[in-house]
C-alpha cells in the first residue's frame, strides 16, 4: 500500500486547454470558465487535452440553450494529470451532474473544493459507456459517438487504471446529491467528503474493467471488473452521506483501510428509513484506530432519528479492526437500527492488552426507544484477542425503551483470547435479543467471554446458544485491577437488574471447561438465573478458581451473595462426564432465592480427585448456604464412578432445605469417594440409589445423610443384587438433635458391611441420633416369585394305551412318550424327511462324546447335523452327516406295516 501526502500540489503547468472535438471554450487563466461543447438531448460534452488548473477556480457556466442540460461529462484526452487545488463550479442548466474523466490519474490538492448544483464523479477510466455500445472515449477523440447518446451507463477502464488522490481538501455537495471517485488505486489523505442524504461510491478496479452505472444514485455494478485495487483513507480522512434517510455508501476495493482515525459514516438522522450501505474487498477490509477515547478510526451506519437505520455490509476475504476501531449500527432515537451483516473468510479483531484503554468494537445498541440491530457474521473464522468487544446491547431506559437485536456467529472457528467479549446484553429495561453460536470449534481463552446478561434495569436477557461441530474448549482467566474473570459462557442477572437472565444450552461432541475455565448461568440481582442446558458426547470439568464475586469456575448455576433471585438448573446428556483435578458442577445459592437442580445423563460419570492446591473436592452439587432451600441432584448412567477424595453431595448449611440425591444406575463404584446429603436446621435430604448390578465401596468411602441442630437426618435407600463394602467404607444416617435417618437396603448379597450402633475400623451401617430417636435399618431380598413362568401340571397319570401306536407288536418293538420334548411321527406312516420329530427340550447335557465330526476334521467340538444313515462295512448302522465326500448306502425305508420305499440319496 502505498500512502501519498499531498501538501503542495507538484509544479505542473496551470493549464485547462480544450482539444478541439466537441466545440469546448475555455476563456481566462486564472480563474478558467468552460462554455460552449456539445449537447446531446440533457448531456452536455466537453473534451481538453489538458485539465490541470491547479489552484486556481474553474466554472463550468451553461448558456439558456442548455437550460435542460442535467449531466455533464469533461474527458481529458491528452497524456497528463489532472491537478486539482481551487474550487470547480457549475453555474445554468438543470442542476446537472458534473462527470470528470482523466484516464491519466486525478489528484485533488488541499484547497480543492465543489461548488455544483448536482452531483460530482471522478474517473480514471477510458472511456463513459452509453446504450446502443457507443462511447464518450479519452484514446479515441475522433470517433463520434454523439448522434443518439442521453445518459451514460457505465465507464470502460484501458491498458493502466491510474489512481486519484484526494489531500486534505473539503469536497462537498448539496442535499441529497452524490459523490463518486472511481479509478485505479484511491487515497484520502485527511480529506473530506460530503454528500448528505446522498450516494458515496467509491471504486477501485484494475485495467481493463467495466463498471456499470446507475445515474440515478451513483451506484456501481461490478459484475465486469478484471480485479480491484486498493482504496484508503487515512488521517482523520472523513467521508459522510448521513441525513434524513442516512444516505448511503459503497466502497469497492481490493484492500479498504480506514486508517488514523479515518470514518466512514451513513446515519440516518430523520423520519425516512435508510436503505443498504456496503464495503467490500476482494482481499482485506481493514479499520485500525490509534487509541483515542474522542476519536478513532469508524464505519458508522447508526440513527439518530425516527426512520429505520441503514443495514451495514461487509464484505473481505479478511476483516481486520484493531486499536480501539468502531463499527457500529446504534440507534440513539425512536428509529430502529438496520443491524449488520458481515461476509468474510477471516474476521479479526484486536483490541488492546492494557485493558484501561478503549475497547476496538463491533456492535449494534440500543440506546433509546428505537429496536436494537442484529448482528450476523458468516466466516470461516473469527479471531478476537485483547480488549475487544462484539456486541448487541441495550442501554435504553424507561418503559418504552428499545429491545435490543440478536447477535449470530456462524463461523467455521471461533477463538477469544486475553479477555475479548461476544456479548448481547442490557443495562436498561428493555429486553436484549438471543446469542447465537454455529461453529466448528470454540475456544475462549485467558478471560475471553461470551456473554447474555442483564446488567441494569427490568430488562430480560436473551438466550446463549451454542452449537459446534468438533468443540468447546475454555480455559483460563484474566486479572484485571486484582480481580479474577473466568474464561467463559455466561448468561447472568447482574447486580442490580430486575430482569432474568436467558438460558444457557451447548451442544457438542466435546466440552472442555479447565484451568478456571466457566460455563455459567448466574443470578446477582432480583431476577432468576437461567438454566444450562448441554448435550455432547464429552465432558470435562478441571482445575476450578474461584472469581471476582466469590463463585467457583466449572458448570455452574449459582444466586451469588446479595441476591434475591432463584438460582438456575442444569441438565447435561453425554457418552462420558469426567470431573477431575477439584473440576465442580454445582447448583448453588448464597442469596435469598432458591438454589435449581442438577440432572446428568451419562453412560459414563467419572468424578475423582481434588484440585492441585487442595482447596476443592471434585464434585457435582446443590447447595444452600442460607436460609433458602438447595435443589436436588440426579445422576443416571451405565457406570458411575466417585473416587479419590471426590463427592456427590446435596446440602444446606444455614436452615433451608436440602434437596435430595438419585442414582440410577448398571454399576456404581465408591472408592474413597462419598455421596451426601447434608443439612443444618432445615428439612432432611434423602438418598436414593438403584444400580442394577452392583454397588462397591471401597477405601473409606461414605454413604452419608447428617442432620445438625434440630434437623432430622435424610433417608437412605439402596437397591442392587450386590452391595458390597471393603476397607472401612459406610453407610450413615445421623443425627444430632433430630431424628437419625431410616436406611432401606434390598439386595440378594450384602458383603462386608454390618449394622452397628456406632462407627468403627469396619464396613458399618449405622443410623443413629446423638441425642435424638436413632433410626431403623432395614435390609430386604430382592422380590422373588418362585413360581414365575410356571406352568401347571396335570394332577392325573397319563394313560399310557393312549400315548402308544400298536404296530410292529411282532417284533416286540415298544414305544414311550417321556417329558415333553414332543412326539414322534406314527410308525405306521410312512417315513420321510417332511416327518422329523421336533424335540424341544436342551439335550446339550446329555449329548457327551455322542456328537457326529465333521468329516475329515478331527477338532472336538466343530460338530455337524446328522441328517441320514448308512450301513458300514460291518453291517453296523451309523449316522452319517452331509459332509460333501461321503458315500450313502440306499437302504430302504421300511416301515411295521411292510411298506419299503427305496433312498433316493
Amino acid at each position: 500500500m502505498v500512502i501519498v501526502l499531498v501538501d503542495v500540489v507538484p509544479s505542473y503547468g496551470q493549464s485547462i486547454v480544450a482539444d478541439g472535438t466537441v466545440g469546448t471554450t475555455v476563456s481566462g487563466s486564472a480563474p478558467f470558465t468552460i462554455t460552449g461543447g456539445t449537447q446531446q438531448l440533457t448531456t452536455l460534452f466537453h473534451s481538453f487535452q489538458e485539465f490541470s488548473p491547479q489552484t486556481a477556480n474553474t466554472l463550468f457556466q451553461l448558456d439558456n440553450s442548455q437550460a435542460a442540460v442535467d449531466v455533464v461529462i469533461s474527458r481529458v484526452t491528452g497524456t497528463d494529470i489532472s491537478l486539482i487545488d481551487g474550487q470547480l463550479q457549475l453555474t445554468g442548466g438543470n442542476d446537472p451532474n458534473l462527470f470528470l474523466i482523466n484516464p491519466n490519474g486525478i489528484t485533488f490538492g488541499a484547497n480543492a473544493s465543489l461548488l455544483l448544483p448536482g452531483s460530482f464523479f471522478a474517473s480514471t477510466a477510458e472511456s463513459v459507456l452509453f446504450n446502443d455500445g457507443l462511447s464518450f472515449s479519452s484514446r479515441e477523440p475522433d470517433v463520434a459517438p454523439l448522434l443518439s447518446v442521453n445518459v451514460p451507463v457505465g465507464l470502460q477502464f484501458g491498458a493502466v487504471a491510474n489512481p486519484i488522490t484526494v489531500a486534505p481538501s473539503s469536497l462537498v455537495v448539496n442535499l441529497g446529491e452524490s459523490l463518486g471517485f472511481l479509478g485505479g488505486e484511491l487515497q484520502f489523505i485527511g480529506s473530506f467528503l460530503n454528500a448528505p442524504e446522498g450516494e458515496l461510491s467509491l471504486g477501485s478496479v484494475a485495467p481493463g474493467s467495466q463498471v456499470a452505472l446507475d445515474l440515478d444514485t451513483f451506484g456501481l455494478d461490478y459484475t465486469n471488473a478484471t480485479a480491484f485495487q486498493d482504496i484508503t483513507l487515512d488521517q482523520e480522512a472523513y467521508a459522510d452521506v448521513s441525513g434524513d434517510g442516512g444516505g448511503t455508501f459503497q466502497v469497492q476495493g481490493r484492500n479498504v483501510s480506514l486508517l488514523g482515525n479515518a470514518v466512514l459514516r451513513a446515519s440516518n438522522l430523520g423520519p425516512t428509513d435508510g436503505g443498504t450501505v456496503t464495503v467490500r474487498a476482494s482481499e482485506r477490509l481493514e479499520v485500525t484506530g490509534t487509541n483515542n477515547a474522542d476519536f478513532t478510526s469508524a464505519i458508522y451506519a447508526n440513527v439518530g432519528g425516527e426512520g429505520r437505520g441503514n443495514q451495514l455490509v461487509l464484505e473481505a476475504d479478511q476483516l481486520f479492526l484493531s486499536q480501539s476501531a468502531f463499527v457500529t449500527t446504534d440507534t440513539f432515537a425512536q428509529g430502529a437500527s438496520g443491524g449488520m451483516t458481515i461476509n468474510a473468510n477471516d474476521v479479526l479483531i484486536f483490541g488492546n492488552s492494557d485493558l484501561d484503554l478503549e475497547q476496538t468494537i463491533l456492535a449494534s445498541g440500543t440506546f433509546d426507544v428505537g429496536q436494537g440491530g442484529d448482528i450476523d457474521i458468516t466466516a470461516d473464522r473469527l479471531f478476537a484477542q485483547g480488549n475487544s468487544l462484539l456486541a448487541v446491547d441495550v442501554w435504553g431506559i424507561g418503559s418504552d425503551a428499545g429491545n435490543g437485536g440478536e447477535l449470530r456467529l456462524n463461523v467455521g472457528e471461533l477463538v477469544l483470547r486475553d479477555g475479548a467479549q461476544a456479548s448481547t446484553s442490557t443495562f436498561g429495561d428493555g429486553n436484549s435479543g438471543d446469542l447465537v453460536v454455529m461453529t466448528t470449534e470454540l475456544v475462549l481463552r485467558e478471560g475471553s467471554q461470551v456473554i447474555s446478561s442483564t446488567f441494569g434495569g427490568s430488562g430480560n436477557s436473551g438466550d446463549l446458544v451454542v452449537m459446534t461441530i468438533d468443540s468447546v474448549d475454555i480455559a483460563g482467566f484474566n486479572t484485571f485491577s486484582g480481580d479474577v474473570f473466568s474464561s467463559g459462557l455466561f448468561s447472568s442477572a447482574e447486580p442490580d437488574s430486575t430482569g432474568n437472565a436467558g438460558n444457557l444450552s451447548v451442544t457438542t461432541p466435546r466440552l472442555s471447561v479447565v484451568l478456571g475455565g466457566k460455563v455459567a448461568v448466574n443470578t446477582l440481582g432480583e431476577g432468576d438465573g437461567g438454566n444450562i442446558t448441554i448435550r455432547a458426547e464429552e465432558i470435562e470439568v478441571a482445575d476450578p478458581i474461584v472469581d471476582f464475586v466469590g463463585a467457583v469456575s466449572g458448570l455452574v448455576a449459582n444466586a451469588v451473595s446479595g441476591s434475591t433471585g432463584n438460582g438456575g438448573s442444569l441438565d447435561i446428556e453425554a457418552n462420558r462426564l469426567s470431573v477431575y483435578n477439584g473440576g465442580q458442577i454445582t447448583a448453588s445459592t448464597d442469596g435469598a432465592g432458591d438454589a435449581g437442580t442438577v440432572t446428568i445423563r451419562a453412560d459414563e460419570i467419572d468424578v475423582s480427585g481434588q484440585s492441585g492446591d487442595g482447596l476443592f473436592r471434585s464434585g457435582i452439587m446443590s447447595g444452600s448456604r442460607t436460609n433458602a432451600d438447595a435443589g436436588s441432584v440426579n445422576l443416571m448412567g451405565n457406570q458411575i464412578m466417585i473416587r479419590d477424595g471426590a463427592g456427590v453431595s446435596v446440602n444446606s448449611l444455614n436452615g433451608g432445605a436440602a434437596g435430595n440425591l438419585a442414582i440410577s444406575t448398571e454399576r456404581l463404584f465408591l472408592t474413597d469417594g462419598t455421596l451426601q446429603a447434608k443439612v443444618t436446621g432445615g428439612s432432611e435430604g434423602d438418598l436414593n440409589l438403584v444400580a442394577t448390578e452392583v454397588i462397591l465401596l471401597r477405601q473409606n468411602s461414605q454413604i452419608l445423610t447428617s442432620a445438625t441442630g434440630t434437623a432430622t437426618g435424610g433417608n437412605i435407600t439402596l437397591r442392587s443384587p450386590i452391595i458390597v463394602g471393603l476397607e472401612n467404607s459406610d453407610i450413615i444416617a445421623n443425627a444430632v438433635l433430630g431424628s437419625g435417618g431410616n436406611i432401606d437396603i434390598t439386595t440378594q448379597g450384602l458383603v462386608g458391611l454390618v449394622f452397628r450402633e456406632q462407627l468403627t475400623p469396619e464396613n458399618d451401617i449405622t443410623a443413629s441420633s446423638e441425642f435424638g430417636v436413632s433410626g431403623t435399618v432395614a435390609i430386604n431380598n430382592f422380590d422373588v416369585e418362585p413360581d414365575s413362568g410356571l406352568v401347571e401340571l396335570p394332577m392325573g397319570l397319563v394313560d399310557a394305551s393312549e400315548q402308544i401306536s400298536q404296530g410292529c407288536k411282532a417284533q416286540g418293538n415298544r414305544f414311550f412318550t417321556t417329558g415333553r420334548g414332543g412326539v414322534a411321527a406314527d410308525p405306521t406312516d410312512i417315513i420321510g424327511r417332511d416327518r422329523t420329530w421336533v424335540d424341544t427340550r436342551d439335550l446339550t447335557p446329555y449329548f457327551g462324546n455322542f456328537l457326529v465330526p465333521i468329516a475329515n476334521n478331527p477338532v472336538r467340538g466343530e460338530v455337524a447335523e446328522a441328517i441320514t444313515w448308512q450301513t458300514n462295512a460291518a453291517g453296523t448302522i451309523e449316522l452319517v452327516a452331509n459332509t460333501g465326500n461321503t458315500t450313502l448306502s440306499k437302504v430302504p425305508y421300511a416301515t411295521c406295516s411292510g411298506v419299503s420305499i427305496n433312498n433316493q440319496n
